[in-house]
């Protein structure tokens, strides 16, 4: 089991990120805003690609099949399958509810992250981000915290009490100061046609060739989720192939 909590990509490196096993890019489904209302799904994907956790018997170190984990980070897909634009908000609109694929550590590499590498439980919100730019983003909304302890080797969904609304062209993400392991580096996935963006520093992703492995863990430990609303970020560090598993449910405005 590899107790560290992201392993950059570019070609080489690529090993972080999870997926969604749907079948269409945008679905309907039963989450509503009032009863009746169907919610569009942001975020549903093609392709096999199942989450990492728990490491396989005989896996170790850089083996494809090791489980790591999305950890003090916000984040969000930018491709997967080879489209685009997963989580951008078509029209205005509710945010309704959010989900999360959980996969289920063993024991050990619960506590290695947990524990050993202080990360504490596991818990998750969404996030609403602006587009403010290249690589920056503002983030306007999120949601309450969950912990998800409970809900590892699951699928939940949460209804939000209070919808969050959106604009056209806001992108949705997922922020944790702790850890998920809603990771997918396996299955499917294609260099460039699998990728997530993180809210790091293009210097501070974890993976420069020019700095020692210690010097590039210490980069990722410094890592932290945008939280302060109104606050814009760079989201420099671009990861895969791999899948961030979430979706968000929305409900367009009435015209």
């Amino acid at each position: 089991m590899s107790n560290r909590t992201m392993q950059p990509n570019r070609a080489t490196a690529g090993l972080i990120a999870a997926a969604l096993l749907l079948t269409a890019l945008v679905a309907l489904v039963a989450v509503s805003s009032a009863p009746g209302t169907a919610a569009t799904v942001l975020g549903a994907a093609k392709g096999k690609a199942p989450p990492s956790c728990p490491t396989p018997d005989g896996a170790a170190g850089d083996d494809p099949k090791t489980c790591f984990t999305f950890a003090r980070v916000t984040g969000f897909q930018v491709t997967a399958g080879g489209k685009r634009a997963l989580f951008k908000v078509p029209t205005d609109g509710e945010l309704v509810a959010w989900s999360v694929d959980l996969s289920e550590p063993s024991e050990s590499e619960e506590a290695a992250f947990t524990v050993d590498q202080k990360l504490g439980e596991p818990s998750a919100r969404i996030a609403v981000l602006k587009p403010k730019g290249k690589s920056d983003f503002k983030l306007t909304k999120q949601s309450p915290k969950v912990e998800l302890s409970s809900e590892l080797g699951r699928q939940p969904i949460f209804t939000l009490n209070e919808p969050l609304r959106v604009k056209a062209g806001n992108v949705i993400g997922l922020s944790t100061y702790s850890w998920l392991p809603n990771l997918a580096h396996n299955g499917d996935l294609l260099v460039d046609d699998d990728e997530w963006r993180a809210s790091r520093n293009r210097d501070r992703c974890g993976d420069d060739p020019d700095k020692t492995s210690e010097e590039n863990a210490a980069d990722l430990k410094k890592s932290v989720p945008q939280r302060k609303i109104g606050s814009i970020r760079s989201y420099g560090c671009t990861y895969g192939p791999a899948r961030i598993l979430y979706r968000a449910y929305y409900v367009p405005s009435k015209p």
